[in-house]
């Protein structure tokens, strides 16, 4: 894969964060990124807003200020955020952003595994499959942006002996209003035992042992036995969650780790192959091709 900066603390402009794609990792640290100083009007044409799958490589927080996205995460169906909003997305995830307004403004904080994991126990976690959309609250959106300004502060202060000790700490804050966020939603208070969260449960178990599991194993017969269910039912949940067939749901995924393979790696179309456990790499190519009209070579020299 594409090496990231080797820098374990880093604030990123536009040409930076579109050569390292999406290999954000922060090395055991903590990237930010922000369009606030762009002109109107090139949000659409710099930004990666565009059919170019990003594999995040570490925990990303995500806040529109302004204007409105619209992304893919994984294989689920599009979804739109809106000036004010906020997700927080999860190491592993493939995020793939559609479009953006043009006065679209946005800003990332990328956490590394290892600060994540110090509060793993306090995380929201059982939505594994999905985003945690947060609610949409002006003070709280205000607060953490003061704690943004403090974080690039901090880490352009490199004269200072406690840079990472005090930049940790803003992490920290901002990870627990994030918890407090979470934990005050309407949506979790009102959640309960019904049939509708144990689909909702289902479902996200399936998209975890696909992406465990879908370079050795792509038939439906081997979900549902994991899962404890008959493949009809696996169906039937599937659909209702993601208007796709199982099938079509691994297959799909499939198609996009191969995506993020040819876009942001320098193994050859049979080396990915072979990695994404094909017979060969002319049935990779056909399966490729018959997937996204074009051969993986074309794919990814567009």
């Amino acid at each position: 894969m594409k090496k990231a900066r080797s820098e374990s603390y880093s604030v990123l402009k536009m040409p930076e964060f579109l050569l390292i794609g999406g290999n954000i990792s922060s090395h055991g640290g903590v990237v930010l990124f922000d369009n606030f100083d762009d002109q109107p009007g090139e949000a659409v044409s710099q930004m990666p807003f565009g059919n170019k799958p990003l594999k995040l490589q570490s925990y990303v927080l995500l806040i529109c200020k302004a204007g409105e996205l619209e992304f893919r995460l994984d294989c689920n169906n599009p979804l739109k955020l809106s000036g004010g909003d906020m997700v927080f997305f999860r190491h592993g995830q493939i995020v793939e952003f559609i479009s953006s307004s043009d006065d679209a403004k946005v800003m990332f904080m990328a956490f590394s595994h290892e600060i994540l994991m110090s509060l793993g126990r306090f995380m929201p976690h059982e939505d594994a499959g999905q985003y945690t959309r947060l609610t949409k609250t002006p003070a709280l959106i205000d607060d953490i942006y003061t704690h943004y300004r403090m974080m690039r502060a901090t880490i352009s202060d490199t004269e200072s002996g406690f840079r990472e000790n005090v930049l940790v700490s803003y992490v920290y804050i901002v990870l627990m209003k994030l918890l407090i966020a979470f934990n005050n939603r309407k949506d979790r208070r009102d959640h309960d035992s019904s049939r509708q969260s144990r689909q909702h449960e289902l479902y996200h178990r399936f998209v975890a042992l696909v992406k465990d599991n879908f370079m050795t194993h792509r038939d439906v017969s081997y979900y549902a036995s994991s899962l404890f269910i008959s493949s009809g039912h696996l169906s039937r949940i599937i659909k209702s969650a993601s208007g796709k067939t199982v099938g079509a749901w691994i297959k799909d995924y499939v198609i996009l780790e191969a995506k993020v393979m040819l876009q942001s790696s320098d193994l050859t179309i049979s080396q990915i192959s072979d990695y994404l456990n094909f017979p060969n790499a002319s049935f990779f190519s056909k399966y490729f091709r018959e997937n996204t009209g074009m051969t993986p070579g074309q794919y990814r020299r567009s």
